[in-house]
């Protein structure tokens, strides 16, 4: 996954694709020279901040870190690359959004307020840890990575270890 920022405007291509999406949420993909415009709704006066994306079969899955300046969330999508339709939206509070980590049909996502794992298939948690910086005095989530069954989640020094299936903390 990548993370573009070309004047509040996010340019990607994969493959013989291009993705480019307006802060608004306002997005146009090209597939085979052919031109769709679709739309992610956000919350009033929110735009796009930083976003990652993750392609998979005809689904484009975007983990896009909102804010108004002052406060912000995390809204995750699948778009159906067919027809545009926004399959499915997860939304969670906090900012500082990390790459997400993809694994079968599963994201781990990390920031501020959140730290999870996403089923792909509907958007639903399969678990999760709120209030981040609360608990873990963590701002920032720099890497993701799976050992065996756990999930680690390293915020510069601090190392936050959970079960990949159940989210129990390891340490």
């Amino acid at each position: 996954m990548e993370d573009t920022e070309f004047n509040n405007k996010f340019k990607f291509q994969v493959g013989d694709s291009a993705f480019f999406f307006n802060h608004d949420g306002q997005f146009t993909i090209t597939i085979n020279d052919v031109e769709k415009i679709g739309k992610i709704d956000f919350d009033e006066y929110f735009e796009i901040k930083r976003l990652f994306y993750f392609t998979a079969s005809t689904n484009l899955y975007t983990f896009i870190e909102c804010t108004n300046g002052v406060e912000g969330y995390i809204q995750t999508n699948s778009i159906d690359l067919e027809n545009l339709d926004i399959k499915w939206t997860h939304k969670s509070g906090g900012l500082n959004l990390s790459e997400s980590l993809i694994e079968g049909n599963s994201a781990y996502v990390g920031h501020l307020g959140f730290i999870g794992r996403i089923d792909l298939s509907n958007g639903q948690e399969i678990w999760s840890i709120p209030n981040v910086y609360e608990q873990y005095k963590i701002i920032l989530v720099k890497k993701i990575e799976t050992e065996g069954t756990s999930v680690n989640f390293k915020a510069g020094s601090k190392i936050l270890s959970f079960n990949k299936e159940t989210g129990e903390p390891l340490n």
